[in-house]
């Protein structure tokens, strides 16, 4: 066992035996619930409504409405602590009954550190981190292994661009594969939920907001009711037009997303959604890092190179455009039964033109190089293309010296693509009560629909050097290099149930989903087709002990399966299979004002599907070379705390050690072992000359993590050659954001952040050696609301 691993499970007994140690005090007490009237204080028995846009004139009422067992309270434990989610199980629960890690991410903390995507507010759950691109398609890694796209209110899609915050409500994070709400996903799932109209009155915002970089928007959000509060409409909407610290990284976005909301009597609710927005960004590719880098030597880029440098024209873009139509009908025609129905229809299309560095050339050699982490590097030689392996690196941990190169080779392809998708999402949940126990009982299906055909021209720039370099526009070739056409179809029967038993104290849930894949692909280029179908009954388990109402140790294990569709046409798809297993704590101190969760956890999965490096060559491989297929095993420890410590005083925050590695002892792209977060918020009482103003500091840790994948080769389980490593690694670090936020009138607020306060020069991200983007300097932010 090595030094972490033993440091994980001391840190989780230790955890466990004080948290248990401290149940003895706190089962003696019977301390007094907060008074609902106490200024700041949380609210001990949240009431089923959504959460008012801003300050509310209340609406008509006639009848008691009852709110659906599918839908969230929207109330709070203070400033960042959540009551409960529906995520995991699609049916609402305390996060201390959850079925698996469950983490919700509430809407005030996405205001307060002023989120411009998903990840600046998801990270402050534990196993959540920055992944290999940062501008584009809402990547992030979760628990080691890397997400792409976005999951809105319980449905999957792709796009380029990332989900824009006006349409975030709040975030539920599901750790690990969950059966139900994502069965083909092995780390578990980050949904968005999205705002929806709010019966509670009549409300509004608009925001401006101004800054050095990711900035320059504005948004406004919209909410009447009418008809007698039994009709209740909102609108929300934002303009974007940003860009970072490269010269030509830019982002252009637009979106508008209208919703109205029915009630039928005082059970049935229905509620329809279109979100429609246009996208345009730089394909912003980052930078080569410096030629003397190894793997036993701080990453950088290459000495002397501005930060600033742009390798791409603002032609090399990315360009999407979509409509999202969501449609939600939940009743409650008798008493203790529920019924929902989630229709969801995507209509996507999107434009990229993507420029590849290539492997740049040695200037001593004059060959194209790829280096090996394990004691060597790989040379091709550009005459016959053959790999050559040499000998070991220098003491430093140089590739070849400290000379920076002097030629890189763009290449790259104009690619178009279309993608629809069709959703259907039916559950019924029934429960009830005998004597002290309750039981709640699951069951329902979902289809899933998704076309993409897709076709690419590959285009052709000049050499071009690394230093006085002047930017010449792209060339595109008439012939075709790409086009194809697939078609995927899931469909999953599933049913749950979950008994509460002992006056609460123990609580059994078991389930079994029943999923089916059916993926089609016909690659006309090349002649082929293919087809790939997966067939799996996925069970999951948990049983939760409450030792007191406060403090539960828990264990779950859940399945997933998926086809795994990435090969070319003439190479197996194998599919993808994965476990995972928990153990840990949940507790909630301090009168429900702490929320404590501690969880170990280990994740298995085969036939995981790696990136080729060979194919980032200039030419590369006619075809391409076939991805490569891992097993892996992921091992973690997550903390995750959220407090309101005092009515003034707001905290959540948390600390994750992950050990992910293949077979082979291989590690992942962009996988950091080690990452914390913390926001601290102070608001300042509602009284005196300081009311309405509240100060906050956010802290980000990362431990250094892989650059790029291993290469050649060395993934394939059963491999006998050499073993390969990454060849390079991010360094670590730690960023600081502070901010400011001051509602000087009832209409008017002005808030204030900085993010990267100490300007600390660091990596964000990479997907290989010319792919490294650099961290975002200082960067003061403004924003100015209007609330009415």
């Amino acid at each position: 066992m090595n030094t972490h691993t033993s440091l994980r499970h001391a840190v989780f007994v230790f955890l466990v035996a004080m948290l248990a140690l401290s149940s003895a005090a706190l089962r003696a007490q019977t301390a007094p619930s907060p008074s609902p009237s106490d200024a700041g204080a949380p609210n001990p028995s949240p009431t089923p409504s959504v959460t008012p846009v801003g300050s509310a004139t209340p609406a008509p009422t006639e009848e008691t409405i009852t709110l659906s067992p599918f839908d969230v309270t929207g109330a709070v434990m203070g400033r960042y602590e959540a009551v409960d989610a529906t995520s995991g199980g699609r049916v609402r629960l305390p996060l201390m009954d959850a079925p698996q890690s469950t983490s919700v991410i509430t809407h005030q903390v996405i205001e307060d550190v002023g989120a411009t995507r998903i990840l600046d507010a998801a990270k402050y759950s534990a196993g959540i981190s920055e992944s290999t691109i940062p501008n584009a398609q809402d990547r992030t890694n979760l628990r080691g292994f890397q997400q792409d796209g976005a999951t809105i209110d319980g449905f999957n899609f792709f796009s380029y661009s990332n989900v824009d915050p006006v349409v975030i409500d709040r975030l539920e994070i599901i750790k690990g594969p969950d059966a139900i709400l994502s069965p083909g996903i092995a780390a578990g799932t980050v949904n968005v939920i999205s705002k929806k109209p709010s019966f509670s009155g009549n409300n509004g915002s608009v925001d401006f907001q101004v800054g050095s970089y990711d900035a320059d928007r504005a948004e406004f959000d919209y909410n009447r009711v009418i008809a007698n509060g039994k009709v209740a409409i909102r609108v929300v909407g934002a303009a974007e037009h940003a860009h970072d610290q490269a010269a030509g990284n830019f982002n252009d976005s637009q979106i508008i997303m209208p919703m109205v909301s029915f009630r039928l009597g005082a059970n049935t609710q229905i509620t329809a959604q279109f979100q429609a927005y246009n996208y345009y960004g730089a394909s912003y590719g980052g930078l080569p890092i410096d030629f003397s880098v190894g793997t036993n030597t701080p990453a950088f880029t290459i000495a002397g190179l501005p930060s600033d440098t742009d390798y791409y024209t603002p032609e090399i873009a990315r360009h999407s455009e979509g409509e999202h139509h969501r449609l939600f009908i939940e009743s409650s025609p008798i008493e203790n039964f529920s019924a929902r129905l989630a229709l969801n229809y995507i209509h996507w299309t999107g434009d990229s033109v993507a420029q590849n560095m290539g492997n740049i050339v040695n200037p001593t050699t004059g060959v194209q190089t790829l280096e090996n982490g394990a004691g060597g590097y790989v040379q091709q030689n550009p005459a016959n293309g053959n790999w050559v392996w040499t000998g070991a690196y220098p003491v430093n941990g140089s590739l070849f010296n400290t000379q920076s190169p002097g030629v890189a080779y763009p290449s790259g392809s104009v690619s178009y693509q279309t993608r629809q998708y069709l959703n259907l999402q039916n559950d019924y949940v029934y429960t009830w009560k005998f004597g002290n126990n309750k039981s709640t009982t699951l069951a329902g299906f979902m289809v899933d629909y998704n076309s993409n055909p897709s076709w690419a021209f590959p285009i052709n720039k000049p050499n071009l050097p690394i230093w006085g370099f002047t930017q010449v526009p792209y060339q595109v070739s008439p012939v075709v290099n790409a086009d194809s056409y697939s078609i995927s179809w899931d469909d999953q029967f599933y049913a749950s149930e979950q008994l509460s038993l002992l006056s609460d104290h123990l609580l059994l849930t078991g389930g079994l989903g029943r999923s089916e894949y059916k993926n089609y692909s016909h690659n006309i280029y090349a002649g082929t087709a293919a087809q790939n179908i997966v067939s799996a009954n996925l069970p999951s388990a948990t049983i939760e002990v409450k030792l007191i109402p406060q403090l539960a140790l828990f264990a779950d294990q859940s399945q997933q399966a998926q086809p795994n569709g990435s090969a070319p046409a003439g190479y197996a798809n194998p599919v993808t299979t994965g476990k995972q297993r928990e153990v840990g704590l949940r507790a909630q101190l301090l009168d429900k004002r702490v929320y404590i969760t501690v969880t170990d956890y280990k994740i298995t999965q085969n036939n995981y599907s790696i990136p080729n490096q060979a194919n980032n060559v200039i030419p590369p491989p006619n075809p391409l070379l076939p991805p490569l297929f891992t097993d892996r095993i992921a091992t973690g420890l997550e903390v995750e705390v959220t407090a309101a410590i005092t009515d003034q005083l707001s905290l959540i925050g948390n600390y994750s050690y992950i050990h992910d590695r293949t077979p082979l002892g291989q590690v992942f792209r962009g996988d950091a072992p080690d990452t914390a977060d913390v926001l601290v918020n102070y608001a300042f009482a509602k009284k005196g000359e300081l009311k309405g103003l509240s100060l906050g500091v956010g802290i980000d840790y990362m431990s250094k993590r892989p650059g790029d994948n291993p290469s050649p080769g060395g993934y394939l389980n059963g491999y006998n050659g050499p073993i390969g490593q990454p060849t390079f690694y991010l360094p670590k670090r730690t960023l600081t954001q502070v901010m400011m936020n001051y509602r000087f009138t009832e209409n008017w607020k002005f808030q204030f952040s900085i993010d990267n306060l100490f300007n600390v020069t660091y990596l964000a991200a990479s997907t290989g050696r010319n792919s490294v983007f650099p961290g975002t300097p200082f960067n003061p932010r403004t924003t100015v609301t209007y609330s009415f």
